[in-house]
Order: C-alpha cells, then sequence, then structure tokens
C-alpha cells in the first residue's frame, strides 16, 4: 500500500525512473484491468471470479471508493457500474470515513460476504487509519458498512502497527477459525468472532519471522503448509516486491522463504507488489494478481492489476518465483467438476452432517416410471420424517438464486428436474385419476444417504396414503482432506498419480481385511513377466512350469472384434524371448502399466498365456479358470472397454464440486457437494455395472465372481470389489458383493485349510447359482461354443460343494426341478453346443425354481449320458441323452386367429391341448424356447418348422401350493427315431387335460430319450 516517510525527492526519483524504463515497451496483452486500479484481492464466488481493487490516478492515493471487477475466465473482466463503497462522510456510505479507500480484503461464510477495507477515520487525532467492514448478501452487493470501524488503529489497543491498513481475511481450514491479518511496518493478526465483524478479545499476536515488512498481508493453505505473503519496500518504489513466509500453523512462527516477485526492467515492469492469490478449483494450478506501475508512464500513484501464474516447486511444494509477464493470465474457466468455494446460507449452515436422522430401513422403494428422478416410498414413518431443511420451493430458491447459497443450488436443481418430469406424466391425467402420481408437498426433508457420505432431500405428498415419500435429491459429500469422509473428488484422468495413489490404498486397506488376506499361491501355467524396469519397453511370456509362487496381477476385459494380439504355436516362443510393449492393444499396455506401479511382477491375459491355436492347451488352461482368478494377487477389470483397443484408463466427464465448510466426527473442515444420479444414490444394482460393456461379456462374469477382489475402471471412475464390499471414489459403498457364489467369501478360495467353514445350505448356494446363470444368459460370446466353458469355473466349485454330478449345466440329482427351466427373450443358436434339455442350447435370460418350492416330481430320470469335447468335465459338450419316464399327453397346434403381432398375455395364443378329436376350450399357458428381439418372425419360423411334427407334453412337476397345476415340457417328437427335443415350456391343469397325472401308475408312464 502506502508508507508516510518517503522524502518527496525521493518519490520524483523513481517515478522519473518508472517512466523511462517503461517506454521501450510496444507491445502487450496485460494488465487484466483496463485503465488505473490497484491493490487487487482475487476470490472465487460460484463459479465466477472477483476483483476488489481500489481506484487510482489520486495524488497522496486519495481515492475514497471502492469497485469489484468479474469474470468467467480470468480474461475477460466486467465492471460493477458504481462503486459499491464509497468513503467521503455524509456524503458516501461508510459514515465513519473520510476518503483513503486503501487495500481491501474478502470474505464469505454463512450466506453472507464480508468486506475489509482501510480509510481515513477524522476521529483519530494522530490521523492513522482504521479498518472497517461491510456486509452484503451477494459479492455484488448492495454493501452495508459497519457504523464503527472494527480496528481503530489508536494506541490503546493491544497491538499497533504504524497503520492499520490491508486488511485479509483467511480460514484455518484445519480448525475453521477465520483470522485477520493487517499492519504497516508491524504485521498484526487476530481472531475473528463469529459475527465476522468483530475480533476475539485476547487473540492479537504480533507475526514473527518476515524480512522487510512493510505491509500487504496475504494468507493461503496448500497441503499442510501455511504461506504467506506480503509486500516489501514503498508502493512508490520501483523496488516494490513479494515477499514469502511459511509455517505449519496460522499463527506462526513464519519462516521467510525471499522474494517470490520483482519487477523486470527488460520488459518495463516496475512496482510489482501488493498481491492476493488463488488457486483454480479442482487443480493445483495458482495464480497471484497484484499491481505494477501503469505502462508505459506509471507511477506510485498511477499503477495498474494484472495477473501471472504462482509456480510451485515439484520438490518442495513451496510458492516459486512469479515471472512477471506482458500477457497476464490465460483463460481459465472454472470448470463444472472443479470445486468450487461456496456460501452456505443459515439453514445449510447448521446441517447436522455426522449426525443426520437415518433412512428408515423398512420402507418400500416404487419405481414410478421408467425415470430413474421419480422415485418414491411406501410405509415411511411419521416420526422419521429426517432433518427440516426448507419448507417450501419458493424459499428453497430465493437461497439458492437471492443467498447465492450453492449447497441449496445444487438440491434446487435436482428438485425442478423432478418436478418438469412429474409435470409431463402429469400432462393430460385428471387430477382425480387413480394413475396419478404423487405430488410433493415441496416441504424439504433430509435423511442421510443410505449407502455413502451425503444425504437425501425428501418430501411427503399430497396424496392421502399415509407415510408415502418421494425422493427429490441426492447429494453426495467427499473431502479431500479428513479420513473421516471416505468420499474423495472422483479424478478426470484415470492414469493420474492421484487416481493410482487411491488405488494403491483400496489394495492396502483390502489387505488389512480378514476375509481378503491373501497368500502366495502357484502362478498360472504362464504368464507375462513385466520385469523390475519399470520404463522398458518390453516384456516376455514366462513359463512357470507350475512349481512357480508369487503374486500376479489377472486382467478381465472384452476381446471385442479388432485383431487381438494372441500366443499360438508358431509364436509361442518368440513370446517368450521378447514382446514389444507397442506392439499390443492398448488395454494390455495399461494393464502392464498398472502391475509395475502396483509393485507386482507377474500378469495374467488370456489371450497371452493360452496357446490359442492348440485346443489342448486351450482346454487345459481354460479349466484352470477358477485358480487363475480366485487366486490372483489383484483382478483389472477394463470395464468401459468395448474391446482391447480401447484402453484402462477413462477421462471421465467432469463432475460439478461445490466446496464448503463443515464439522463431521469432530473436525472441522472443508468438503466437497455434488449431485449424485439416483440411479447410484438408489439401486444396489448399479454395481452390476449393467451399462458397462465388459458386463455383456460371458467370461467376465465368472472373472468378476471368481476374483477375490477386483479394480475396475469404469467410465466414470474408478471402483473396487473385494470380500469386504463394494466402493467408488465418489465414497458410495455398500456391504458384500455382487455377484457371488455365496455370503462366505471362502467359497471361492482354493487355498482353504481343513479348518475352513463351508457351513453354507445347499439352497443358497443353487439360489446363487441360480442367479449367476440368470445373469449370465443374456450376455454374449466371441465364440458361441464356449457356452458352457465360460462359466467352467464357476460349475466346479459348485460341484464340490454341491457334492454332485455336473451334467451339460445341470446337476445329476436335480434334474426333475431344473429341466423345466423358464426361457426368456431366448433363441437357439444354429451349431450344436448342448442338447435341447440344457440351459446352454440358447442364448438369453432363463429362470429355474429351487427345488422344495411347494413341486413334488412325477417324472424320474433313469439315464444320463454326456459325451465331452475333451477331458474338461465342465467344458463343450458334443451330445448329451436323458433316459427320463414320466407322464405324457400329446398336443395339438391350431392357427386360428392366430396374429403373433398381436401383444398377448402368456395365457393368450393359438396353442391348444388335444385329447381325442375334440378341442378343449381350457387352454394352457405355454413358452417357446425360441422367441428373442423379432418375436414375430421367429414365432412364424418356428410354428413352421413344427408341421407334420409330433407335439408333447411331458409332465414333471405337480404343483401343490395354490391352484394346483403341472409343470412340463414341451417336446417334439424327431421324424425318423423315438427321440424327443425340448421347444418349450407349458402349464396344465386337471381340466386343461382332462386327467389327473398323478393317479397314473408308473408302470403306464412311457420312458423317452430326450436330446
Amino acid at each position: 500500500m502506502r508508507f508516510f516517510s518517503i522524502p518527496s525527492q525521493a518519490l520524483v526519483a523513481f517515478l522519473a525512473l518508472g517512466s523511462v524504463s517503461a517506454r521501450v515497451l510496444t507491445k502487450r496483452d496485460s494488465p487484466v484491468l483496463p485503465g488505473l486500479w490497484a491493490d487487487p484481492n482475487i476470490a472465487i464466488v460460484n463459479n465466477t471470479y472477483y476483483l476488489f481493487v481500489t481506484t487510482d490516478g489520486f495524488e497522496g492515493w486519495g481515492g475514497n471508493s471502492f469497485y469489484w471487477w468479474k469474470s468467467p475466465d480470468l480474461v475477460s473482466w466486467t465492471k460493477g457500474e458504481k462503486p459499491f463503497l464509497v468513503l467521503d462522510g455524509k456524503n458516501g456510505n461508510v459514515p465513519w470515513a473520510t476518503g483513503n479507500a486503501w487495500a481491501p480484503g474478502f470474505a464469505a461464510r454463512g450466506g453472507k460476504y464480508y468486506f475489509y477495507h482501510s480509510g481515513n477515520n477524522p476521529s483519530v487525532s494522530d490521523g492513522h487509519k482504521s479498518i472497517g467492514v461491510a456486509v452484503a448478501s451477494h459479492p455484488e452487493g448492495p454493501w452495508k458498512a459497519q457504523s464503527t470501524p472494527m480496528i481503530k488503529g489508536t494506541s490503546d489497543e493491544p497491538i499497533v502497527s504504524n497503520q492499520a491498513i490491508d486488511p485479509a481475511a483467511f480460514q484455518d481450514p484445519k480448525t475453521g477459525k477465520w483470522y485477520i491479518y493487517w499492519g504497516n511496518g508491524v504485521p498484526v493478526v487476530a481472531e475473528l468472532n463469529d459475527d465476522m465483524v468483530s475480533l476475539k478479545s485476547g487473540t492479537w499476536k504480533r507475526i514473527t519471522g518476515l524480512q522487510d515488512f512493510r505491509e500487504g498481508l496475504f494468507v493461503n493453505y496448500r497441503k499442510g503448509t501455511y504461506h504467506l505473503t506480503y509486500s516489501i519496500d514503498d508502493t512508490g518504489s520501483v523496488n516494490y516486491r513479494v515477499g514469502y513466509a511459511t509455517a505449519d500453523n496460522p499463527l506462526g512462527p513464519w519462516t521467510y522463504r525471499g522474494v517470490i516477485l520483482k519487477k523486470d526492467e527488460s520488459k518495463g515492469i516496475l512496482g510489482t507488489g501488493h498481491n492476493s492469490v488463488i488457486n483454480i478449483p479442482g487443480t493445483d494450478e495458482w495464480y497471484i494478481a497484484y499491481h505494477r506501475f501503469h505502462i508505459p508512464d506509471g507511477g506510485g500513484f498511477r499503477r495498474e492489476t494484472t495477473i501471472d501464474v504462482l509456480p510451485i516447486k515439484k520438490d518442495t511444494g513451496l510458492f516459486g518465483e512469479v515471472t512477471p509477464t506482458l500477457e497476464s493470465a490465460h483463460i481459465i474457466n472454472i470448470s463444472p467438476g472443479s470445486n468450487i468455494v461456496m456460501v452456505l446460507c443459515s439453514v445449510c449452515e447448521t446441517i447436522p452432517w455426522d449426525n443426520l436422522p437415518p433412512t428408515p430401513t423398512d420402507e418400500i422403494l416404487i419405481v414410478s416410471s421408467d425415470n430413474a428422478y421419480l422415485q418414491e416410498f411406501w410405509e415411511w414413518p411419521r416420526d422419521c420424517k429426517g432433518y427440516s431443511h426448507y419448507q417450501s420451493l419458493e424459499a428453497l430458491n430465493s437461497s439458492a438464486e437471492d443467498l447465492g447459497c450453492g449447497l441449496c443450488r445444487l438440491i434446487y436443481k435436482q428438485v425442478e428436474f423432478c418436478r418438469l418430469k412429474l409435470e409431463e406424466l402429469q400432462l393430460g391425467r385428471e387430477e382425480d385419476s387413480e394413475f396419478r402420481h404423487a405430488w410433493p408437498l415441496w416441504e424439504f426433508w433430509i435423511t442421510k444417504r443410505p449407502d455413502g457420505d451425503g444425504f437425501w432431500i425428501l418430501s411427503y405428498t399430497d396424496n392421502n396414503r399415509e407415510g408415502l415419500v418421494r425422493l427429490l435429491a441426492a447429494i453426495g459429500i467427499n473431502d479431500p482432506l479428513s479420513s473421516v469422509i471416505a468420499g474423495r473428488p472422483v479424478e478426470h484422468d484415470g492414469e493420474s498419480p492421484n487416481a493410482i495413489s487411491r488405488a494403491i490404498g483400496w489394495i492396502d486397506e483390502c489387505n488389512r481385511h480378514s476375509a481378503c488376506c491373501h497368500h502366495d499361491t502357484l502362478l498360472p501355467s504362464r504368464v507375462i513377466d513385466v520385469g523390475d524396469n519399470r520404463s522398458s519397453p518390453y516384456v516376455r511370456l514366462w513359463e512357470t512350469g507350475g512349481i512357480e509362487t508369487g503374486d500376479y496381477i489377472a486382467l478381465s476385459y472384452c476381446w471385442g472384434k479388432s485383431p487381438q494380439y494372441t500366443t499360438t504355436k508358431s509364436t509361442l516362443n518368440d513370446r517368450k524371448r521378447q514382446i514389444p510393449i507397442s506392439d499390443l492393444p492398448q488395454t494390455h499396455q495399461d494393464a502392464i502399466k498398472l502391475t509395475r506401479e502396483f509393485g507386482i511382477g507377474y500378469l495374467w491375459i488370456d489371450s497371452m498365456c493360452i496357446c490359442q491355436d492348440d485346443y489342448d492347451d486351450w482346454e487345459r488352461e481354460s479349466a484352470r479358470m477358477l485358480s487363475v482368478y480366485a487366486n490372483a494377487y489383484l483382478t483389472i477389470n477394463a470395464s468401459k472397454g468395448n474391446d482391447s483397443s480401447s484402453g484402462l484408463f477413462y477421462k471421465s466427464s467432469t463432475r460439478e464440486y461445490f466446496e464448503f465448510e463443515h464439522t463431521y466426527g469432530g473436525i472441522r473442515g472443508r468438503a466437497l457437494a455434488c449431485e449424485v444420479p439416483f440411479e447410484e444414490a438408489m439401486q444396489h444394482a448399479y454395481i452390476q455395472l449393467k451399462d458397462d460393456p465388459v458386463s455383456h461379456r460371458g467370461w467376465t462374469l465368472q472373472e468378476r465372481v471368481l476374483s477375490r477382489r477386483t479394480l475396475f475402471y469404469s467410465g466414470g471412475q474408478m471402483m473396487f470389489e473385494c470380500n469386504h464390499g463394494f466402493r467408488k471414489e465418489d465414497g458410495w459403498a455398500i456391504d458384500g458383493r455382487f455377484p457371488r457364489i455365496s455370503s462366505q467369501p471362502q467359497m471361492v478360495s482354493n487355498d482353504q485349510t481343513k479348518d475352513t467353514d463351508l457351513s453354507v445350505s445347499t439352497s443358497e448356494l443353487l439360489r446363487s447359482w441360480y442367479q449367476l446363470l440368470a445373469t449370465y444368459g443374456g450376455r454374449k460370446l466371441t465364440k458361441p461354443s464356449d457356452k458352457l466353458p465360460a462359466v467352467s469355473g464357476l460349475a466346479s466349485i459348485m460341484a464340490e460343494r454341491l457334492n454332485d454330478e455336473y451334467v451339460a449345466g445341470h446337476w445329476r440329482s436335480l434334474l426333475i426341478t431344473e429341466l423345466p427351466w423358464q426361457p426368456g427373450d431366448c433363441k437357439r443358436v444354429p451349431e450344436y453346443r448342448a442338447p435341447s434339455w440344457s440351459w446352454a442350447s440358447v442364448d438369453g435370460g432363463i429362470g429355474i425354481r429351487l427345488k422344495g418350492s411347494g413341486y413334488s416330481p412325477l417324472a424320474e430320470v433313469l439315464d444320463v449320458k454326456v459325451n465331452l469335447k475333451g477331458t474338461n468335465p465342465y467344458g463343450e459338450v458334443t451330445e448329451g441323452r436323458l433316459l427320463i419316464q414320466g407322464p405324457m399327453q400329446r398336443l395339438c397346434l391350431s392357427t386360428e386367429g392366430w396374429d403373433p403381432d398381436r401383444p398377448r398375455l402368456s395365457s393368450q395364443g393359438s396353442l391348444v391341448l388335444c385329447t381325442t378329436s375334440t378341442y378343449l376350450e381350457t387352454r394352457p399357458q405355454y413358452d417357446f424356447d425360441a422367441f428373442a428381439d423379432d418375436r414375430p418372425r421367429l414365432e412364424r419360423k418356428f410354428v413352421q418348422s413344427l408341421d407334420g411334427l409330433e407335439l408333447y407334453a411331458l409332465i414333471l412337476l405337480a404343483c401343490s401350493h395354490g391352484e394346483d397345476h403341472y409343470i412340463a415340457l414341451m417336446i417334439v417328437r424327431e421324424q425318423g427315431s423315438g427321440e424327443y427335443r425340448r421347444v418349450g415350456i407349458l402349464t396344465l391343469t386337471d381340466e386343461t387335460l382332462g386327467w389327473k397325472p398323478g393317479e397314473q401308475r408308473k408302470g403306464e408312464r412311457p420312458i423317452i430319450t430326450l436330446i
């Protein structure tokens, strides 16, 4: 700022020098503000940069007004239409001050903004300046100044500086306390009271450790260190410059680090000082705003404001020396994915983050439409409303817009989206329609987010149903500093050091879980040796002989249609000598990089570690999938990639974060708030990653289930799954894992001891197996013949646990229950890969009922013969025959009135049972196995294929609960043989049949062969 002991002769001398030196300049793109402005205080409020500056060009620094300028990008600036504070006694709006509007400071807290400034105070007899405060509800005003100064600058105060000038406010992110720094010649700091307009008694402290301090204190915090910058020499001197010191707390003592900004006469840049510093949200980029002599005719009273890069030293993390430029800052838009320092309204500021009411566990979720934003709950208890937020839409909007509360803005954005979607659904419906969607009362209540840090915003509805609640918004809370909150800002680049460090942290934490303990195991037959040199451009294929132990990483990915880098009989020896990494698909290259980063020596990739044109090798190694994935140190899942060329590392779409102060778990700090898509906030099924390409591929299901732990590189962020649970970067987490064989993680482990407890019920195992098959059915395979091999690892575990024989995808002892598997949108494949009675003969979702679920068998399997293509009992089959005895009924098809294009329920159609020559009026419910995407066309084709064939019902099960009925296979007799094949299933009744199958003696039941 300015000091009053400089002789006028010296002032004339440096003014002249400044003018002469500046005249060498011919072209420049700075300053950032046109004209004469000084003492810039830079700040960011809700996506906007602000500069609060003093007017210049007045002898004796006699300007009496303050202006704000704002910018979206640090380059294009707009000035407020008029000064927001004028220090002119009764003619101005600061009652105690007349002139000398000097160096301001700025702070935001609790929905309010505070502007600290110096000014001439006529009531102070010795002529010293005073410091006052103005308050506003928006950074652009209107501002209301306090009637008296906060710091008078008189001798009766605890510490007297030469001048009470240059106030700068700072909040300690560790404690949440606010401080004000000021002074001229004598630097002073004191703690602000909660009202932000007065100082806490007994907290005044003289700052020590600075060298050549003159004025202009400013404090920042970065990674555990407090950084203090200040001005040296007089503002009228060409040598005006910025000094720098650091400390481990906001009060010091401070360690002097030298000068970081000074003149550059070769560019005509002189008098560089009185700075403020900002960090660009979401980055580690820092900028310094300061004034200098106006170019080319400036001096101590004629200064201009500019901005330059403030470098960070990589080795120490300290501020580096600034290079003053004539170009100034380049365009820096605040990314929507950045964390913006956010002002909270008084309602949001009092939210009890660590004591929010929980979400009731017995609520019933109702999905009111296909839109994930329209969720409602029944049975919500009235005594669990939640924490009260704003009780009207108008109040919420006012806080978001008028008070500038960033958190309310996030909430309102989601609430408005929900409201618009509801209006779309309501359009054209009568108010009293029974289909009318429950309309929110717009009274907002907060409950803790069930599966992550953050909260839900809910509202009761206007219908008469008790306890009907609609979810209106979901907000996630992340914390980049504290260990109290699990979530962290999502990395934009999955390859960044921060992302890799986070993944390593998850693995380290997993290593401490008893359910995830890992021991050295035998390496697979072949692995990729990534070497000890992380920068080596080569790897090699290593054959272990089946006797070496160690850690390795397995890769799970989609092969896709792109050409694969494979190992064949002819390339095997070359692969063992050397593999140039640059020849590999991007996914493989990225997996090698990660394996090296994690400090693991070996990597397993199926296309490279299995000889792809050697069937014996392929069958032997694919049968070992269980041990490959179950024993891997880690599985890396290229979840987002359509093929091996896609790569692992994502470039995520940026997520909008707002930074705010909070107290959580007794720790005061800053946290980041962000919107959470409702499909993430609501559905545990989110962990199925159903939209990721890898979740559509057949082999990857068992790779995920068998893996001890998996690191997913999804399209938006990293995710981690282990036997302890599932988590994402943003803090979303649940216990357990999906899909899985059992709730007991050791069920998929190959390193069990004799003491391992495997006391899991058969029904639990079967339920998990059937769920896995339902998930697997619709997945795609590059080679259709892999239908059984792609789950052979899972099947081998189940066979051991169930102590049962595996026959073409089924369990020998459960065949009667499993044979009537329910087809979904299925279709049969043209090539043979399984008998017709096996679910493996179709592509598409299937369902299998549990044994004993109210059904009793009426048929009996007398013999089973399955021919394997190789030696793997869970692999490919070439033939499968069942000798089965059970009640049968001849069926007939009638196409009278048949229209496959007409939508129908399963009980409607043209399949009619014939017992004699007369059709019965009662028709059975049925499903063919052959229908998928194009049902009408396929149904026509299928019905045509049955022409001339004998159609039968093979009755397998009788239902004894509810209405009695029978479950049967729909089968056709192969022409020229006595064998039958399955074509569908159907449900029959005594009325439909005209007789009771259960009363038929066993000797009267036919014996047939199903193929």
